[in-house]
């Protein structure tokens, strides 16, 4: 992250002097091109990189919440079940 710092106060720089200096050079666009490319090819690798990671959460979240909700609709079936058999031997008032 300090390289693209650098790179940009770089730019920003290299901008101020041919600014100053009114120089129509036609290897600074190139330059900058350049330097924007690089950066760009940066910048997509740190957003895919933190894109995966998210994935990754996002899956382990829904994992578990499957896995949650499982539990609850076993819960429920073993509940009303013994409900039922406990109103069945009379041990609950019908």
């Amino acid at each position: 992250m300090t390289k693209l710092i650098l790179l940009v106060t770089l730019l920003v720089t290299l901008l101020a002097v041919t600014q100053a200096q009114q120089v129509h050079n036609p290897i600074i666009p190139q330059v900058f091109a350049r330097i924007y490319n690089v950066s760009d090819t940066v910048l997509t690798r740190l957003e895919r990189q933190t894109a995966e990671k998210q994935e990754y959460l996002v899956s382990d979240t829904l994992g578990f919440t499957l896995f949650e909700c499982l539990l609850l609709i076993t819960s429920l079936i073993l509940h009303v079940v013994s409900v039922a058999v406990l109103k069945h031997r009379r041990i609950l008032p019908s």
